[in-house]
């Protein structure tokens, strides 16, 4: 066992199957709401379900636009070996 929080307990079930005093059980769970709504307003969730924010697609990088640009069946081999290069005609 750690200390610290859980996001899940099941103490007060336990309880309640070990045959805890029913007002006990009873002012835990009330104890527990008021923790929970407490928690709830200082962390509010954002709704899982609202409609997406629209995502911008990430700009292309400019060496895949020179690619697509590209018209590889257009060359010549020696205008293939200087673009595997890195290289540019006339230079």
């Amino acid at each position: 066992m750690n200390s610290g929080i859980t996001s899940q307990s099941y103490g007060l079930q336990v309880a309640a199957l070990a045959g805890g005093p029913n007002s006990v059980i009873r002012s835990a769970k009330k104890q527990l709401v008021r923790l929970e709504q407490q928690s709830a307003a200082q962390n509010p969730q954002g709704d899982l379900f609202a409609a997406a924010q629209e995502v911008l697609a990430p700009e292309e990088h400019p060496l895949l636009s020179a690619l697509h640009d590209m018209q590889p069946d257009d060359f010549s081999p020696k205008e293939a070996l200087e673009k595997d290069a890195g290289e540019t005609p006339g230079n």
